[in-house]
Order: C-alpha cells, then sequence, then structure tokens
C-alpha cells in the first residue's frame, strides 16, 4: 500500500515539475522577444560612470574604478 502512495505522490511530483519548467521556458523565451526585458535578466548588466567614465556593474552602489556614488 505504501509503494504505491509513493508511487503516486512522485508521479504527481514529476508532473507538476516538468509543467513548471515547460512555463519557465515558455516564459523565458517569450520575453527574449519583448523589447527592452533584457536588462532586466542581464547579471552584468552595467553602466557609464558619470565622474571617471568607466563602465562600472550596475548592482552597485559606488563605482568600482573611483569609488563615486552611483546616480
Amino acid at each position: 500500500m505504501w509503494t504505491y502512495l509513493f508511487l503516486g505522490l512522485f508521479g504527481v511530483v514529476a508532473i507538476v515539475g516538468v509543467s513548471i519548467l515547460l512555463f519557465l521556458q515558455f516564459f523565458v523565451s517569450s520575453m527574449d522577444q519583448i523589447e527592452g526585458a533584457a536588462p532586466f535578466f542581464e547579471k552584468d548588466a552595467s553602466l557609464t560612470c558619470y565622474h571617471c567614465g568607466k563602465e562600472t556593474v550596475a548592482s552597485r552602489k559606488t563605482c568600482q574604478h573611483c569609488g563615486h556614488e552611483l546616480q
């Protein structure tokens, strides 16, 4: 009896997992088609420091080169 319960639960978990993966695949591929959505998904987005003019990681509060606060 426990074997059938375990196999049933495993099947439900597998179906939900595959459904989530398919949804994420569709969501990510559709977001690539939306103009302007890419910066929200890029991990290493950069910007130019207004003080020194060098590119720095956008997630920082200060420039990694000169230390001035980013706006």
